[in-house]
């Protein structure tokens, strides 16, 4: 969302399986993001979710419906020209490791860690930086979480009536156990966009 915003945008990629993403609604993007999923497919099956490598081939199948709408040319320059983000949570970790005995039992949680770095180091330095020197980034608490006791709560459990839910989110790098903060989405959306643009610039 705040990728989209910082680039003029009024209006956001629908997601790809939705019945919105149609024809010329294709034009604008596509989003394959799957909640629970992970960058180990393993994850998303425990789950019943997307896995990254079948958003990957939904990805796929996106670049042949655009060349059907506008032609092999017109959507190589769409998609040359597009902004690609890719983004994960804790889910590999949290709901599937910690509690799959068929991999905390295969690996040590070193080996599983070799595991997603292999797939996601160049993703996960930009919230790293965010946690180990938060200040840096203008916020003040990156140990916990700003929902309930910023420790293991999610989903239904964290909203602003949660007992001991922080008064101001935008100080907290972490909304939840498992999801950043709004005020850190942004900041991590603002970076890779300067990141983005330093490539090209």
């Amino acid at each position: 969302m705040y990728a989209a915003e910082n680039l003029g945008f009024t209006s956001y990629p629908p997601a790809y399986l939705s019945k919105k993403a149609r024809g010329n609604n294709l034009l604008i993007g596509a989003n394959f993001a799957s909640g629970s999923s992970g960058y180990y497919d393993t994850t998303a099956e425990i789950y019943n979710t997307v896995s990254l490598s079948m958003q990957v081939e939904l990805y796929k199948d996106y670049q042949r419906k655009l060349v059907g709408l506008v032609g092999k040319i017109n959507a190589s320059s769409i998609i040359n020209g597009s902004v690609h983000f890719v983004s994960s949570g804790s889910s590999d970790f949290v709901q599937n490791y910690y509690v799959n005995p068929l991999q905390y039992k295969k690996y040590t949680t070193d080996q599983f860690s070799d595991i997603l770095l292999q797939s996601y180091t160049k993703f996960v330095q930009p919230l790293h930086d965010l946690v180990t020197k938060p200040t840096d980034y203008g916020f003040f608490e990156a140990r916990k979480a700003c929902c309930g006791t910023g420790l293991l709560e999610t989903s239904i459990l964290c909203n602003s009536e949660s007992p001991g839910t922080c008064k101001n989110a935008s100080e907290y790098v972490f909304w939840d156990g498992f999801h950043p903060s709004e005020a850190a989405n942004k900041k991590l959306s603002d970076d890779l966009l300067a990141a983005g643009i330093s490539l090209i610039s």
